[in-house]
């Protein structure tokens, strides 16, 4: 029996020490396969590091770009929201405009011939009346005739009187042309030359009221005039 079991333990000694050598080869050709790996590998983990800072780097410029962009886009909404709030007031002047011009149209279709009449019939007009025709011959670009300063020796001055009178000659064509007067189409050196009248205290319908009626329609119109073209040049 001694014999046996010694047998026994002999063939168990020389199965284990089989498989210790065959896992020895087994891992030397694991240790070969992995040094034929490690370049691949090496490689591998190169590649992955260049990959990392690469999509770093991407992410930043896309940061950057976004950013940007959002800038852009901020300005612009502050831009389109200035353009609207310009364009928003500028339809407010003109819905402001556009009935001035209303009752002024309104009130020139009111007047009679006989009331222009008697405006060309003053052999000495008052300054209210002069006023307004000086406006509304500077409206039709008529040319003044320049006449001596009573008030500066040796210098002149224009005088419409005589462009008034002739407009003034025919009351229904002079009344047919301010009503049918190319608003859209005002020069900008009649503008300019109106402009001064404007401004002027007592260029106003309540002043021009005192002296004539039919001038008050007038003063009326070359004001409405002058707003719809200031007010239409915004929109």
């Amino acid at each position: 029996e001694k014999r046996e079991e010694i047998g026994t333990t002999k063939r168990r000694l020389e199965i284990g020490l089989g498989k210790l050598l065959s896992t020895a080869d087994e891992v030397e050709v694991m240790k070969a396969e992995l040094q034929e790996l490690q370049p691949v590998l090496t490689s591998t983990s190169k590649e992955v590091a260049d990959m990392m800072v690469q999509i770093e780097k991407d992410k930043r410029d896309a940061d950057e770009t976004k950013a940007v962009v959002e800038k852009q886009e901020a300005a612009a909404n502050e831009e389109a929201a200035a353009a609207q709030d310009i364009a928003d007031s500028a339809q407010k002047d003109l819905d402001e405009a556009l009935p001035a011009l209303e009752v002024a149209l309104a009130s020139l279709k009111n007047l009679t011939r006989d009331q222009v009449v008697i405006v060309k019939s003053l052999a000495n007009p008052p300054a209210g009346v002069k006023l307004v025709m000086e406006a509304t011959c500077i409206m039709f670009e008529e040319k003044p005739k320049m006449v001596a300063d009573p008030n500066r020796q040796g210098k002149k001055i224009p005088d419409y009187w005589d462009n008034s009178k002739r407009l003034l000659s025919d009351p229904s064509k002079f009344l047919t042309s301010l009503l049918e007067y190319d608003r859209d189409n005002i020069p900008q050196a009649v503008i300019n030359k109106i402009e001064p009248y404007i401004q002027m205290e007592e260029f106003t319908p309540e002043n021009v009221e005192r002296v004539s009626k039919a001038c008050t329609a007038i003063c009326q119109w070359v004001r409405a005039m002058f707003s719809y073209h200031t007010v239409s040049l915004s929109v």
